[in-house]
């Protein structure tokens, strides 16, 4: 409301709504750098072989935290072009089971894993599905994600075997 009112005074202003993301270097609060972050720490040795998650049936619409990162900077750049108060969905269209991310995860090790639902890990309203549509950022911003979800996914994993094996 805040920023409706201000640019209807004449404030410009662009808002982005980022879908969900992840990239190296993101804490272990986020499901992906957590999951990839117990394989890391079971293929080290030091955690047994055993992952613990919470709902893998939510489908979710992921990107790269570079992308995101990338359309923050184009919508900065082209803000002069922009209409006041412009709204951005930066998602990538597709939905990933969370089931088929930890398999994507999983497949990058060598360490036989057992997966264990976790009741702490189950969360009591989520939305079984969650996808969003960018073209808005498409068309005005000339933004698309770079990066392949498999690909993050790799950057992920092998970022938390660089941060285990400093520890």
């Amino acid at each position: 409301l805040a920023l409706g009112a201000l640019s209807y005074r004449g404030l410009k202003c662009v808002r982005m709504r980022p879908f969900n993301h992840t990239g190296p270097g993101q804490t272990e609060a986020f499901a992906v750098p957590a999951f990839a972050m117990q394989i890391a720490r079971i293929e080290a040795g030091l955690a047994p072989p055993l992952i613990r998650v919470g709902n893998l049936d939510a489908r979710r619409d992921f990107l790269d935290a570079r992308d995101i990162a990338n359309a923050y900077a184009r919508a900065v750049l082209n803000s002069n072009k922009l209409a006041p108060n412009t709204i951005f969905n930066l998602a990538s269209g597709l939905s990933w089971r969370m089931a088929d991310i930890l398999d994507l995860l999983l497949a990058q090790s060598s360490v036989k894993i057992v997966v264990e639902q976790d009741p702490l890990r189950m969360r009591p309203s989520d939305l079984p599905c969650i996808v969003g549509d960018a073209t808005r950022a498409r068309t005005l911003l000339g933004w698309a994600p770079e990066h392949s979800f498999e690909e993050t996914l790799a950057a992920v994993l092998q970022d938390c075997r660089a941060r285990v094996a400093q520890a």
